[in-house]
C-alpha cells in the first residue's frame, strides 16, 4: 500500500488504493512500517477537502536523527540537542563525534557525556528532542605562593602561650627559656610554591 521514495518521503498510490477517509490512512500508516515516519496531516486532509488529480500522495516523510551544537555565551559549556529519527537511521557515535568537531570543540569533551544523550534515542519516542551537556570548560586555578615555616619556636610563638604554674595560673611574664640553637641548625624551612592549572574553553 505504502511505498518509500529516494528523498524519504513515503507514498501512497491513491489511484490503485482509494482510500475512504483520513482517519483509515492515518491507522494504515500506525499498522505499516513507517509508523515512526513524520505524518503530514496537512497533505492528507488536503486531499480530502479538495479534487485531486494526482496519482500519489505524500502521506509521511522519513527523518534521520539530527544532533545541533550550541555553545554558551561565555564558552565554557557545550549543549547537544538530539532530534530523534522519524522512520529514519539513528545518530551514530561517529557521527555525533562528527558534529562536535564540526562546532568547533577540541577540548572539554567527555565520550560519556555524549554517549548518555545517544542513548536516550531508545528511551524517547520517534521525533522528540533531547537535550544533554557535551563539553564543560575548567577555569583556571591559582597555585600557592612560597611559604617560610620556622623550625625554632620564636619570642612571637611564646608571647602567644604564657607559661602555666602547678596551680593553674597562668604568669604573663615568664614566656620560658630563649630558643638556642647550634650552629648549622635549620632554622627556617622553604615550602615550594605551587603552579596553577590553565584553564580550556
Amino acid at each position: 500500500m505504502f511505498k518509500i521514495a529516494n528523498n524519504g518521503n513515503v507514498l501512497l498510490d491513491v489511484k490503485e488504493h482509494i482510500p475512504p477517509s483520513a482517519a483509515f490512512i492515518l491507522e494504515a500508516l500506525e499498522k505499516s512500517a513507517f509508523c515512526d515516519c513524520k505524518i503530514d496531516h496537512d497533505a492528507i486532509n488536503d486531499f480530502f477537502k479538495n479534487e485531486n488529480t494526482q496519482q500519489t500522495l505524500v502521506v509521511a516523510t522519513k527523518h534521520n536523527a539530527t544532533l545541533n551544537v550550541t555553545i554558551s555565551d561565555d564558552k565554557m559549556l557545550a549543549i547537544g540537542e538530539l532530534t530523534l529519527a522519524q522512520g529514519g537511521k539513528l545518530l551514530s557515535l561517529e557521527d555525533a563525534k562528527k558534529q562536535l568537531v564540526k562546532a568547533g570543540i577540541v577540548r572539554g569533551y567527555k565520550q560519556a557525556f555524549l554517549e548518555q544523550l545517544l542513548q536516550k534515542q531508545s528511551e524517547h519516542s520517534a521525533g522528540s528532542v533531547v537535550k544533554g551537556i557535551l563539553a564543560k570548560g575548567r577555569l583556571p586555578s591559582d597555585g600557592l605562593a612560597t611559604k617560610l615555616i620556622t623550625t625554632v619556636e620564636t619570642l612571637k610563638d611564646r608571647l602567644k602561650a604564657p607559661k602555666l604554674k602547678e596551680d593553674g595560673s597562668v604568669d604573663m611574664r615568664d614566656f620560658g627559656k630563649l630558643a638556642s640553637v647550634e650552629p648549622g641548625s635549620v632554622l627556617i624551612r622553604q615550602q615550594p610554591a605551587t603552579p596553577g592549572k590553565e584553564g580550556f574553553t
